[in-house]
Order: C-alpha cells, then sequence, then structure tokens
C-alpha cells in the first residue's frame, strides 16, 4: 500500500509506517558576509566560505509545515543545492541550527551568530558545480530530538570552519528563476 499526499510546497508519501518529507526552499533566505546581514545573498545567490577575504554563512531556511514531528526517527535527510561556482578545495560545514524555534535571518539574528548541531556534515568538493546532494541526517536527527523543538521551521547552515579561503555559490529561493532552489527530502518513522 503506497499513499501519497501532495503539500504545497512539500511533497509527503507513506510507505509501511516509513514518511518522505520533501521541503522545496519558498522562505526567504541568504548570507553574511563579516558583519553585515545580505538578505538577497550575493547578486542573488548564497555564498558559503571565504569570498574576496570575507567569511560568509549562508542559511537555507524549511518550513517542515509541522510534517517532521518531533522525537521521530531520521532515516535520512538530504539537502540538495544546485552549486554554480566553487573555487579552490572549500570546506564547507553543513549542519542545523540548533533551537527550539528556529527564526528566519534577519538583521539582528544572523546565521554567524547562530549556534549549529554537534553534528555536522564537511563537504571539500573542489568542482561541485550542479545539483549537489549533501548528507545532513544525524543534524536533523539532532534538532527533532530537542526537548523544546517546536515543530516548524529547519535552518540549514553552511559555513567554513577551518578558514580554507575557497568558497561555494548556490542558488537561493529567490533567485532560483523557478529551477532547482534548495530542497531538503527527509525520511523518518515515527
Amino acid at each position: 500500500m503506497h499513499i501519497g499526499i501532495g503539500i504545497s510546497p512539500t511533497f509527503r508519501s507513506l510507505h509501511y509506517g516509513v514518511f518522505t518529507q520533501s521541503i522545496t526552499n519558498t522562505l526567504d533566505d541568504g548570507h553574511d558576509q563579516v558583519n553585515t546581514w545580505d538578505d538577497d545573498g550575493f547578486n542573488g545567490f548564497i555564498i558559503a566560505g571565504i569570498y574576496w577575504g570575507a567569511v560568509c554563512t549562508g542559511i537555507t531556511s524549511f518550513d517542515t509545515g509541522g510534517l517532521v514531528p518531533k522525537n521521530s526517527t531520521i532515516i535520512s535527510a538530504t539537502l540538495t543545492v544546485d552549486v554554480i561556482e566553487s573555487a579552490g578545495s572549500p570546506a564547507i560545514t553543513f549542519a542545523c541550527e540548533d533551537a527550539d524555534t528556529s527564526a528566519r535571518p534577519s538583521g539582528s539574528n544572523q546565521p554567524k551568530d547562530m549556534t549549529i548541531t554537534t553534528a555536522r556534515t564537511l563537504r571539500t568538493d573542489a568542482a561541485s558545480v550542479g545539483l549537489v546532494d549533501v548528507d545532513i541526517t544525524s543534524s536533523v536527527q539532532e534538532v527533532v530530538n530537542r526537548a523544546g523543538w517546536t515543530e516548524g521551521v529547519i535552518n540549514v547552515i553552511t559555513k567554513d570552519l577551518t578558514g580554507s579561503g575557497d568558497y561555494w555559490h548556490f542558488k537561493d529561493y529567490e533567485h532560483s528563476s523557478g529551477t532547482n532552489p534548495a530542497k531538503l527530502v527527509v525520511t523518518w518513522s515515527p
């Protein structure tokens, strides 16, 4: 038995007690560069890493619509981003915001100031151009297991914790031109 329920902008399916939630990024996101918040990203794109000597921390926000429940078992969580440019050998860390209630970023709530989960994924791909999948299962599990987590927004933070001096550019929602905005696919069981 397979039941599929379309929920815009998400898709949810059920197969023998295992649920899959596909969430397309439709929230405002961007990156901060040194101490300046740029909610529009750099020329419409998010930068993670070191760009022209400035440390850039990106954020991609996903509204789960309450459909990924607290304390569920995360079987997999895959972030897909459309990388349009990378330089050198970036060392980009992907993690979720470690907070009970994640808020969309703003001038006073910048990604560089957000606490990230201890579970992190490091990517060092030098030529990752095109659609890139990043496994963030452990980081999402850490968020949904928080005692006070409010089911809703999951913020994915991208930053260079090593100071490698290299970067990734990827599309944010507003400037995806309708193609390949960031996507988070979470498979979970109750």
